[in-house]
C-alpha cells in the first residue's frame, strides 16, 4: 500500500448502527459498502463544513479490482476490516437476501483518514471524482480544475490506483480549467498532474505547453518555497499539499538549478569587477587618459551595481545570490546599463561594452523557455544523468554528442561559466583563456 496515506488502523471504524450523518454521495448503482473519508481538522471550505466527512456509497469489488489499498484492507488475510466488512455483509444476505434489498444504514462502513499531504478544500470532491473514475461512471464532458486533479492525482498515490488514473488520463482528452497568467501554485499543480500520471502528452494536449517549459518556468520565476531556510520550508512542507514539495527529488532539482543561475549572473558581475580592479589596462585606445578612463569605469560600474541593489558595499548579503523574484526582471536591471563615457573619445570603454554580449546570450538561454527545466521521460529513467548537481556517467545521456542536456548543463554548472563569459573574451583570449581570479561556487566541484 502506499505509504502516503495517513490511515492507521485505529482510526479505521465498521458500523452498523444510525448515526447522525450527511447525505452520502452515490457513487455505484450496487453499493455494498460506506466509505467515510475523515477530513480531520482544518477544515477551509465552505462545502467541506456542509459535507463534513463526506461519505460515499462505494462497491468492494471495484475497489478491491483498481486499488491495492482497499484490496489489502478488503482482504480477510489482512486488517480486521476485511474480516468485519466480510461477517456485515453475510448478516445482510441472511437478513434481506441479498445487499440490494438491505437499507441503507445496516450496510457495513469503513473510515478512512484524509492524507496528509490532500488539503482539506477540495478533498470531498476529488474524492467522488477519483471513486467514479474508478467505477468507470465519470462524465464525458468533466473538465476538472487544475487544482482538482492534481488532489485527485494525490488521492490516487495515496490510494494506490495511479495505474487506473494513468489509464484514464491516457484515454481521455481533458481540459483543465486554470487561470493566466499562472500562479506558481498552479504551475506546481500541473507539474505534479504530470509527474503521477506519467503522461507527458496528457499535459501538452491539456496545458497546451509541455513539462520542460512548465519546470524551466519554475526556475526562471523563482519559489516562495526556496526562500526560506531548510529548517523553515521543513515546517511549512510538514503539512502543506504535495504540489509544494514535487516529489522523487524534482523540488531539490528545480531549487539548485536556480542557485545555478544566479550563481552565472553573479559570476558576470565578478568578472566585470574583476577586470577593472586588476592592473591590466582595460582600455585599449593608448590615450594619456586611458588609466583614468579605467579608474571611471570602475567607479561607475560600482555606482550602478549599487543602485540596481545588486551588490552590498558592506558586503554583509549576497544580493543576487538572495534574489527571489523574476530572473528575467534582473536580467533586464543589468541590460539598462548606461554607456559611461570619460570623454567622447571613449565611446567604446566601459561597462555596457562587456556587459551586453554576456547578457544576449544568457538571455537567449533564458527567453528559450527550456534550458533549464527537465525532460519528464528522462527525469522518470535516468534522473542522475540530467540532474545538473551530478557528473555524468560514460554511457549516460549527458555524454551523448550535441544533447542539449549536455549542453545546457554545462552552460550553467562550469566553474567559470566559460561559454557566457566568452561572449565578451573570445576576440582576444578565446573562451578558454579567462582571465580574473576562480570564483567559488556551486559549479566548482
Amino acid at each position: 500500500m502506499s505509504s502516503r496515506c495517513s490511515c492507521q488502523h485505529g482510526n479505521r471504524a465498521i458500523q452498523n448502527q444510525n448515526e447522525d450523518t450527511v447525505e452520502p454521495f452515490q457513487i455505484t448503482s450496487k453499493p455494498n459498502l460506506l466509505l467515510i473519508l475523515d477530513l480531520g481538522e482544518g477544515t477551509q471550505d465552505a462545502e467541506d463544513i456542509k459535507r463534513q466527512n463526506p461519505q460515499f456509497l462505494v462497491s468492494t469489488a471495484i475497489l478491491e479490482k483498481h486499488s491495492g489499498y482497499f484490496r489489502a484492507l478488503f482482504s480477510l488475510d489482512g486488517f480486521r476490516e476485511g474480516t468485519e466488512i466480510s461477517r456485515a455483509l453475510a448478516q445482510i444476505e441472511k437478513e434481506y437476501g441479498n445487499v440490494e434489498n438491505a437499507p441503507r444504514e445496516k450496510l457495513p462502513r469503513v473510515t478512512v483518514k484524509r492524507p496528509y499531504d490532500v488539503p482539506v478544500a477540495g478533498a470531498t470532491e476529488s474524492m467522488k471524482s477519483l471513486l467514479r473514475i474508478l467505477q468507470g461512471d465519470i462524465l464525458a464532458d468533466w473538465s476538472p480544475s487544475t487544482r482538482g486533479m492534481a488532489i485527485i492525482c494525490v488521492l490516487a498515490d495515496a490510494f494506490d490506483c495511479l495505474m487506473q488514473l494513468q489509464a484514464f488520463s491516457k484515454a481521455r482528452v481533458l481540459k483543465y480549467r486554470s487561470r493566466h497568467p499562472k500562479s506558481e501554485a498552479t504551475l506546481r499543480q500541473e507539474i505534479l498532474i504530470a509527474m503521477l500520471t506519467k503522461n507527458p502528452k496528457e499535459f501538452e494536449r491539456s496545458f497546451g505547453g509541455n513539462f520542460n517549459v512548465a519546470t524551466h518556468q519554475l526556475v526562471i520565476r523563482g519559489s516562495q518555497n526556496w526562500e526560506s531556510s531548510d529548517k523553515e520550508q521543513s515546517d511549512v512542507n510538514k503539512e502543506a499539499p504535495r504540489w509544494w514539495h514535487l516529489p522523487n527529488g524534482l523540488e531539490e532539482e528545480l531549487a539548485s538549478r536556480r542557485i545555478y543561475l544566479l550563481e552565472t549572473i553573479k559570476i558576470i558581475q565578478t568578472y566585470c569587477l574583476a577586470k577593472y580592479s586588476a592592473k591590466e589596462r582595460q582600455c585599449r585606445l593608448g590615450y594619456e587618459d586611458s588609466p583614468q578612463c579605467d579608474s571611471f569605469q570602475l567607479g561607475e560600474m560600482v555606482r550602478f551595481f549599487n543602485r540596481i541593489g545588486t551588490i552590498d558595499l558592506t558586503q554583509t548579503t549576497d544580493p543576487i545570490m538572495n534574489y527571489t523574484g523574476d530572473v528575467s526582471k534582473l536580467l533586464r536591471s543589468f541590460s539598462s546599463c548606461p554607456s559611461y563615457q570619460i570623454c567622447s573619445h571613449h565611446s567604446h570603454c566601459g561597462l555596457r561594452t562587456m556587459l551586453i554580449p554576456m547578457l544576449d546570450r544568457l538571455q537567449t538561454l533564458v527567453n528559450s523557455g527550456f534550458s533549464c527545466g527537465i525532460c519528464l521521460s528522462c527525469w522518470q529513467h535516468r534522473p542522475d544523468d540530467i540532474s545538473w548537481d551530478k557528473p555524468a556517467s560514460n554511457n549516460s545521456l549527458d555524454r551523448r554528442e550535441g544533447h542539449a542536456h549536455a549542453e545546457f548543463k554545462s552552460f550553467f554548472t562550469d566553474s567559470k561559466r566559460k561559454y557566457i563569459l566568452g561572449a565578451t573574451s573570445s576576440e582576444r583570449n578565446g573562451p578558454d583563456r579567462l582571465d580574473g581570479p576562480p570564483i567559488k561556487t556551486k559549479g566548482s566541484v
